[in-house]
């Protein structure tokens, strides 16, 4: 469904289950001396939509070029071939942004010493989203298998993601009591 030639190479689909809860636990402890205000700002809430809106986007962009393949139709007079590529480049740009979202809310963090809760998780849960589908494009054989590892990729992240959080945000909370 991908030109191999593209760019970077793939992320093996399992490293993404590594790397977002290091991640998460590392922030956490990064941020974890800092309170999170009841309050929030309007680029925290225009973050938190932004990342959740881009999570969307990724899974109807997944269930959209899978569509196109069955059917043999696609957007803005592509031709099959090009199907891979356009997808690969909108999924990058969405991971790139959560990325970018991430690194900005942790700078945010450290800079005025607030914590930042779920944003760390959506836009964590997104890249690693975006990431997944990105190498399952590279893996592509046929639309059952991709239709069985992408849900599990998602169910996995998603589940994790809510796990995490909810962990800790129990250690925030038991950190700020003893406090």
């Amino acid at each position: 469904m991908i030109d191999k030639k593209m760019t970077f190479k793939y992320v093996p689909p399992n490293i993404n289950f590594i790397v977002m809860p290091i991640l998460m636990f590392t922030s956490y402890y990064v941020l974890s001396g800092y309170r999170i205000e009841s309050k929030r700002s309007k680029w925290y809430k225009l973050f938190c939509v932004v990342s959740i809106l881009l999570i969307g986007y990724t899974i109807m962009l997944m269930e959209l070029s899978i569509h196109w393949v069955k059917k043999g139709v696609y957007p803005f007079g592509i031709q099959a071939y090009e199907v891979g590529p356009f997808v690969y480049r909108q999924i990058l740009v969405n991971a790139l942004i959560q990325m970018g979202i991430y690194l900005r809310v942790m700078f945010l963090g450290l800079k005025h010493q607030k914590g930042y809760g779920l944003l760390i998780s959506f836009s964590l849960a997104g890249a690693c989203i975006d990431m997944g589908y990105i190498s399952f494009l590279f893996e592509l054989s046929d639309i059952t298998y991709y239709n069985t590892i992408r849900n599990n990729n998602i169910l996995i992240i998603a589940l994790s993601s809510i796990v995490i959080t909810g962990i800790i945000e129990l250690l925030r909370r038991k950190k700020w009591k003893q406090m």
